[in-house]
């Protein structure tokens, strides 16, 4: 058996399969705003929102740590997830065709991206008021 037909019993991200899409609406499979995680990462439809997920990125570093310190705990969150980076390859179902630093870069990005939505989205306060996905009709 070939090894790229085997998978990790830590596998439990998957693609849609193509015959799925063509008997369901393809557009509910496709995100069209924001990606999380390689299988969509870097899709030209999507680059417009890079710069919202880097800038939930500084806001949760400005959140955690002092200015002194910002470089440094983005080292260390790098840090801890490359220490990670193996095991969350073997949640996919396919190969990841990314090197690892930029595997790690995307997961790093992504994850903070999402704990700054999350935390936005439950305290609306906290939201400012030139943020497109709060703010913006078209995110909605």
């Amino acid at each position: 058996m070939s090894h790229d037909l085997l998978m990790s019993p830590k596998c439990c991200i998957f693609r849609v399969p193509i015959t799925v899409l063509y008997r369901q609406n393809k557009e509910a499979f496709t995100p069209d705003a924001f990606s999380i995680g390689p299988l969509h990462h870097g899709h030209h439809n999507l680059k417009a929102t890079k710069q919202i997920k880097f800038k939930y990125l500084q806001c949760l570093m400005a959140r955690s740590f002092s200015p002194e310190r910002r470089k440094t705990g983005l080292k260390d969150l790098i840090s801890a997830v490359q220490d990670l980076e193996r095991d969350a390859r073997d949640y996919y179902a396919e190969p990841i065709r990314f090197t690892p630093k930029e595997f790690v870069k995307m997961l790093v990005i992504d994850s903070c991206f999402i704990i700054e939505l999350f935390r936005k989205d439950a305290y609306e306060e906290l939201r400012e008021k030139d943020d497109p996905i709060f703010f913006m009709s078209c995110m909605s």
